[in-house]
Order: structure tokens, then C-alpha cells, then sequence
């Protein structure tokens, strides 16, 4: 856990009551200790079960297993059962990257399902398993 300092300091505002600061921590825990405030951050998960919609006609049926890595420009969100990965400078941008790599595996493999070979075939089979797509 990481922990970071608050300042306490409260001033007046114009109606003459006392105004104090706020703080807010995005899954942080606040503890009071006897002169200061300390705010103990706790980390970000680096996975996270994923069932986004990855295109209109495309439902997730069943959650992808998503690892962040750490890459030389930010990070990676990755599926290891499927071999696939997207990139981008932040959590959101690799994952929104994952998510039109998922769209355009998913129309590719079953477009061209006839002529898979024996990976892509089991990487198609793995893929039907999370996504099914929605008949209009």
C-alpha cells in the first residue's frame, strides 16, 4: 500500500462558516492518526474479468480473463487463452484496443471459418465460447 499525506487546513468562506476540504480516493481507505490525515491507497488490479460489448451484433456470453502488463508506452491487456493483446498509453486505452481486436478476430475467424487452420480453428473455438453473435 502506498500512503500519501493530506493537508487538514480549513478556512472561511463568505457566509462565515467554517469550510473544510474535501478528499476523495478512488479505492482508498482514510484513516485519522493525531496531528495529520494519511490517505492509504491500495493498487489497481492488474486483472479483471471483461464482458464489454465488442461490436452491435457481437453479445459476451461469457467473461475474457484480462492481464495488464506493463510495456514500454504503457500498458497491455492481455488474453492469454487466445493469444491476443491491445495496447495503449493507459488501462483504458489497451483495453478499448482489446476490445476492436476482439471485434475484428471474431468477423475475420468467422468469415473465413472453411479455411482455418488447426491454431486458428482452436483459437475460433475458444472465442465462440465468450462471444456469439446477436441474429436481427
Amino acid at each position: 500500500m502506498i500512503e500519501a499525506p493530506t493537508s487538514t487546513i480549513t478556512e472561511d468562506d463568505a457566509s462565515g462558516f467554517e469550510k473544510f476540504p474535501t478528499f476523495a480516493f478512488s479505492g482508498a481507505e482514510v484513516l485519522q492518526s493525531n496531528q495529520e490525515t494519511m490517505a492509504v491507497l491500495t493498487a489497481v488490479s492488474d486483472e479483471l474479468l471483461y464482458a464489454g460489448s465488442i461490436h452491435p451484433e457481437l453479445r459476451t456470453v461469457e467473461p475474457f480473463e484480462v492481464r495488464f502488463e506493463r510495456v514500454e508506452n504503457g500498458y497491455a491487456a492481455v488474453i492469454r487463452q487466445i493469444d491476443e493483446y491491445g495496447l495503449g498509453e493507459t488501462r483504458s486505452e489497451a483495453l478499448e484496443d482489446l476490445r476492436k481486436t476482439l471485434q475484428e478476430l471474431y468477423i475475420s475467424l468467422e468469415r473465413d471459418e472453411s479455411k482455418l487452420s488447426g491454431d486458428l480453428l482452436s483459437v475460433w473455438t475458444q472465442l465462440k465460447q465468450h462471444v456469439r453473435r446477436i441474429h436481427r
